[in-house]
């Protein structure tokens, strides 16, 4: 299972709301039979990886494995599959959507 966007309002947090969200995620996978569940979170959100790592015991991938995450946005997808190029040319007519360093 991938969990894409888990987020809790800062006025929200602290008061039990992610663990319980957590919980009720850990629940499904389990009873879906899933053998693992994945998402990602920005390295700058400190309180997040923090909450991962020390609550729950999981694992950064991508500093265990030493993997890279990468992405398209639309205008690169549609790019690519008509022929005219990729990310470097999306981000160049306008498309924002994509990530780049």
């Amino acid at each position: 299972m991938h969990m894409n966007n888990f987020y809790v309002r800062t006025d929200y947090r602290r008061h039990g709301i992610a663990s319980r969200l957590m919980h009720e995620l850990l629940g499904v996978a389990h009873w879906e039979g899933l053998g693992r569940i994945e998402w990602d979170c920005l390295e700058a959100n400190t309180q997040a990886v923090n909450f991962y790592l020390r609550r729950y015991n999981a694992i950064n991938v991508s500093k265990a494995l030493d993997i890279s995450l990468f992405m398209l946005g639309k205008e690169a997808i549609e790019a690519i599959i008509k022929g005219k190029g990729g990310h470097k040319e999306a981000v160049e007519n306008g498309d924002r959507s994509t990530h780049s360093d």
